[in-house]
C-alpha cells in the first residue's frame, strides 16, 4: 500500500472513531469501565470525556509518530524497500486500535461481549500480520528485531528475521487459540511473544560472536 492511500485510510479510521464517541455520547455512563483484566473483569474507569477520546487520541499520535519516523532514521532507504508492507501494518494496528476502542464503547452501552476473547483474538492477528511484516524488513532502527548484533550486522539481521517471522506467526496463531481458553489466554498470549523476543535476542547475539566462524555472516 502507497504511503498516501495509508495515511488517508488511517486518517479516516481515527476520524471514524472519534464520531463513534460522539454519536453515542449521549448513551454513555459519566463513569465509563476502560480496562479489564485477563479473565475479563473491569478493574478501572475514566470520566466519560476521557472515555471517549483517550483511545482515538493515543491512536493518532502513535499513527503519526511511525508514518513520520522513517524520516528520519539514518537507514530510511531501505525502509523504503519494504515501505509498502510497513504502511499496511500501520493501517492494520489502526484497525486493532478501532476494535479495541469500539469494544469499550459497547460494553460501556451495556452489551455483553466476550471481552478477553475478543481482544486477544485480535492481538494475536495483530501479532501474526507483524510476523509478516518483519520477515520483509530491511535493516533500519524503526522497525523490527533490533538489537545490538542485528544493527551492526546486515546478515546477522537477516537471518535473525528469518526465524522471527516464523515465531512471531507462531505466537500470533497461539494467541488466537488462547482467546478461547478462558483463564489461560493470557498465558498463551503474552508467554510465547516474551519467549520469542528473549530466544531471538540471545540468537542474533550468538550470530554476531560466531561470525569470524561462519563465512555466511560477515560484517554488513
Amino acid at each position: 500500500m502507497r504511503t498516501k492511500p495509508a495515511v488517508a485510510l488511517s486518517a479516516g479510521i481515527v476520524a471514524a472513531m472519534f464520531a463513534a464517541s460522539f454519536v453515542v455520547g449521549p448513551r454513555l455512563p459519566e463513569t465509563m469501565v476502560t480496562h479489564w483484566d485477563a479473565t475479563g473483569t473491569a478493574n478501572d474507569t475514566m470520566p466519560k470525556f476521557w472515555g471517549q477520546v483517550a483511545v482515538p487520541a493515543i491512536t493518532a499520535g502513535v499513527l503519526a509518530l511511525t508514518f513520520l519516523a522513517p524520516k528520519i532514521d539514518p537507514k530510511r532507504r531501505n525502509i523504503e524497500a519494504f515501505r509498502d508492507a510497513y504502511n499496511e501494518f500501520l493501517v492494520v494496528l489502526a484497525a486493532f486500535l478501532a476494535l479495541t476502542h469500539g469494544v469499550v464503547l459497547a460494553v460501556n452501552l451495556g452489551y455483553d461481549l466476550p471481552i478477553e476473547t475478543v481482544v486477544f483474538g485480535a492481538v494475536g492477528l495483530l501479532v501474526f500480520y507483524l510476523g509478516s511484516l518483519i520477515g520483509r524488513a530491511e535493516q533500519n532502527w524503526v522497525v523490527g528485531i533490533r538489537t545490538p548484533w542485528t544493527l551492526s550486522d546486515e546478515n546477522v539481521w537477516n537471518r535473525t528475521h528469518e526465524v522471527g517471522a516464523w515465531l512471531f506467526r507462531l505466537s500470533g496463531l497461539l494467541a488466537v487459540v488462547g482467546a478461547f481458553t478462558g483463564p489461560y489466554a493470557i498465558y498463551l498470549v503474552v508467554g510465547p511473544l516474551v519467549l520469542s523476543a528473549l530466544g531471538l535476542t540471545a540468537y542474533s547475539y550468538y550470530l554476531y560472536a560466531s561470525r569470524d566462524g561462519d563465512d555466511s555472516v560477515g560484517a554488513g
